[in-house]
């Protein structure tokens, strides 16, 4: 398996910051703001980037499981195609481990295509709960595994479960 690029994390400074539950979280709200600014631009590459090129994906909101990058480009620019900008409202975060995390919100959106197989119609406003489960990967390495273990270790899953 090639290098996986997580992008908002510096490597070097990783191993300090995950002793640090407060400092963890933040790198983690900083991707979720990033994340969040690319939906909402409707900037595909960009949204793209907060992925590992192996990703396997799943969007409860769009029933899409398991699903490569390249096939996610695809997916996403014909939905910002026919979608007006995506806005993001009331999003929490829950992470049950460094590489895992659910992302759950209300977007809001105004169709702009033909979507009238979904039953949606052009100019129609939408307003919907999503989940989107994001795999935020590191490489199966001797730090990747010390990472998980400090994670383990101080139960920070569960801390931030009962923070929310």
């Amino acid at each position: 398996m090639g290098s996986m690029e997580i992008p908002l994390l510096n490597t070097e400074g990783y191993l300090s910051a995950i002793n640090s539950y407060n400092t963890l979280h933040a790198l983690i709200q900083e991707r979720h703001d990033g994340l969040k600014k690319a939906i909402t631009t409707g900037d595909v590459e960009s949204f793209l980037s907060y992925y590992s090129d192996d990703i396997r994906f799943c969007d409860w909101t769009h029933n899409i499981y398991m699903i490569g990058k390249a096939q996610l480009r695809t997916f996403f620019t014909d939905i910002f195609a026919k979608l007006a900008p995506i806005t993001i409202h009331d999003a929490t975060l829950n992470c049950t481990s460094p590489d895992f995390v659910t992302w759950e919100f209300e977007k809001r959106f105004t169709v702009v295509g033909a979507m009238a197989h979904l039953g949606r119609e052009p100019g129609q406003k939408i307003k919907k709960r999503a989940c989107l489960v994001q795999h935020w990967r590191l490489e199966p390495t001797a730090e990747g595994k010390l990472v998980w273990r400090i994670w383990k270790e101080n139960d920070y899953g569960q801390r931030d479960q009962r923070d929310e």
